[in-house]
């Protein structure tokens, strides 16, 4: 039987997310984060990072650039990097 990603995810974030909603993961540096509502802004110095949105929405600022993520997109940041973010769309049933 396959099992989607998001399936897979939801399963270990279940088992081993804190009450701020990140899991991490047995593997260095990778680390899932789910949110049940949106978010205030966040600013930040974004380190390298991969960011896959799987539900909902996130806004993210780098500069003059803001650019809107839904499921699928994803956001690769190879450089240390001012931002402002926020989750914009995210509800218990589908965080």
């Amino acid at each position: 039987m396959t099992e989607t990603l998001l399936n897979t995810v939801r399963r270990y974030v279940d088992a081993h997310a804190n009450a701020d909603g990140l899991a991490q993961t047995p593997i260095a540096g990778l680390t899932t984060i789910r949110a049940t509502a949106p978010t205030g802004l966040l600013h930040a110095i974004a380190r390298p990072l991969v960011c896959l949105v799987l539900q909902g929405s996130k806004e993210v600022a780098m500069g003059n650039a803001c650019v809107t993520y839904h499921p699928g997109d994803s956001l690769l940041i190879t450089a240390d990097v001012p931002t402002i973010s926020q989750v914009t769309r995210a509800s218990a049933q589908a965080p």
